[in-house]
């Protein structure tokens, strides 16, 4: 009889740790978008180079944020139920 393995995570947990993962990708993915965007843009707005570099910066920390608490969250679940596996 070989055991059946455990898994370290249920399903609701792996959602919360594959949507922290995509969104991930999705803000820095999104962060380079917002960086590129002056060379796409006509120069109308003033201070477009500066203005591409804020939305940039604060689109890679609300993702690096989000997929930081979606992780814990996912972590501390699965913290949570071990625990109460035990007792």
């Amino acid at each position: 009889n070989i055991a059946p393995q455990k898994k370290r995570y249920i399903f609701r947990e792996s959602v919360l740790i594959n949507a922290a993962d995509i969104l991930l990708i999705l803000g820095i993915f999104l962060s380079v978008g917002a960086l590129l965007s002056p060379a796409f843009l006509g120069d109308t707005i003033q201070n477009i180079t500066t203005l591409s570099i804020v939305v940039a910066v604060a689109t890679f920390l609300f993702s690096l944020i989000t997929w930081a608490l979606f992780r814990t969250v996912a972590e501390i679940s699965r913290m949570l139920r071990e625990r109460e596996k035990k007792e």
